[in-house]
């Protein structure tokens, strides 16, 4: 008996990948899960994939939480930072993956932004 198993598929945009990596549900055990995350709602519809969730995009209050918590480890932007925090959500895009986890909290104002964004 196969064991169960928890597959997690990120950024999957071809069935190809989704194929070789997922394409029969007996290669893994009952109750096992496989999570499939991408943009193609019609890479799915192929693959008979019929339960699905979607996230939707975090409001400009979520993406601002988000990015203070990743970027100086707080809810709030500290003082002096609040026009480059937002000036940073203006050019970073959800599908980047985390903003700059873990660098900016240290930096001085603009040095972070351009390393951050490059």
């Amino acid at each position: 008996m196969r064991p169960e198993s928890l597959i997690i598929l990120d950024d999957v945009d071809d069935l190809q990948q989704l194929e070789a990596l997922a394409d029969e549900s007996n290669w893994f055990g009952p109750g096992s899960r496989i999570i499939v995350i991408t943009e193609d709602q019609e890479l799915l519809e192929q693959h008979d994939i019929d339960i699905t969730y979607h996230v939707d995009f975090p409001t400009d209050e979520e993406a601002s939480k988000i990015f203070c918590r990743y970027a100086f480890r707080r809810s709030l932007a500290p003082y002096g930072f609040e026009s480059l925090s937002k000036e940073y959500r203006a050019l970073w895009q959800p599908s980047f993956g985390p903003p700059c986890h873990g660098f900016t909290f240290t930096r001085k104002e603009r040095s972070w932004l351009g390393k951050c964004i490059a």
